[in-house]
């Protein structure tokens, strides 16, 4: 799923026309995400001044814990950095887009593609490892049409957690990688096991408990929120895909949720910029 960003610079207006999902949501000028990432990596001021079009044609939906905002981040990165007198380097482009994300979750792996381990420090670069993952992995996606914004869905969060729940997750996200790396989809259940947000969280999705019930009953391996949500990810293989995205999308008619139920599959290419003209 990927968002497709044109950039034409020079004079002074500033307009951003989007087309495709959550169009009339986005802002059409300064305010928009892309030109405020595009300000802050500049190089000294350099561009400061540079009006720009740009042509969103957008495949990810904003709201719906898939990244949205980090595609926008990453694409006025990107944009800037062409325009600079030395190119910053990828983990430059990480750390400065994550600390404009405020965390390396989504613009790590947008930037390196693939399954990504990623550590924000105080100061200092964001470190961030792109691991091996199954290529037959495949991630049923159902998104509901219902927005959830990231306040809200952290609103709901405690302010803090037992110490059993945080090794209960430790846990589970170092066997996600492991399970990733030896290729072991059975481990994905445990894997996928939360208990630090999702059982706070699912109290604003109506339905989802019926979401992930069907994804495992048609041959899931893992299931969870994406991110803060709304959506859902059903981790299988090729052979269950077919079966998952039925199931669940019969299981969000069943529940009358309005929801978009496809099949991806992880990429393993980051985002790609091709410059055309004079710098």
């Amino acid at each position: 799923m990927w968002n497709r960003f044109e950039f034409e610079l020079g004079g002074r207006e500033v307009l951003i026309k989007t087309a495709g999902a959550s169009a009339p949501d986005l802002p059409t000028g300064r305010e928009n995400l892309i030109y405020q990432a595009f300000q802050n990596a500049v190089d000294n001021g350099q561009g400061s001044d540079v009006g720009m079009k740009v042509t969103v044609y957008n495949h990810v939906p904003i709201s719906s814990g898939l990244g949205s905002s980090a595609t926008a981040i990453v694409a006025g990165t990107l944009a800037a950095n062409a325009l600079r007198d030395v190119s910053l380097s990828e983990s430059e482009l990480i750390t400065l887009a994550s600390r404009m994300e405020g965390h390396p979750d989504n613009v790590a792996p947008a930037i390196l593609g693939g399954l990504v381990v990623a550590v924000m420090p105080p100061e200092g670069d964001v470190v961030a490892l792109s691991v091996p993952a199954p290529r037959d992995l495949r991630v049923v996606l159902a998104v509901p049409s219902l927005q959830l914004n990231t306040g809200s869905s952290r609103a709901v969060l405690p302010t803090s957690v037992p110490w059993n729940d945080a090794v209960f997750n430790v846990s589970r996200a170092a066997l996600w990688v492991a399970a990733a790396v030896r290729g072991d989809f059975a481990a994905l259940e445990m894997a996928t096991q939360d208990a630090l947000h999702q059982p706070y969280r699912k109290s604003l999705i109506p339905g989802i408990d019926e979401l992930f019930a069907a994804a495992r009953s048609a041959g899931a391996f893992g299931v969870a929120l994406s991110g803060a949500g709304p959506s859902v990810v059903a981790f299988c293989d090729n052979e269950h895909a077919v079966a998952v995205e039925q199931e669940m999308r019969q299981a969000a008619s069943l529940a009358d949720m309005a929801a978009r139920v496809m099949t991806t599959s992880p990429s393993y290419q980051g985002a790609v910029s091709n410059i055309t003209g004079e710098r």
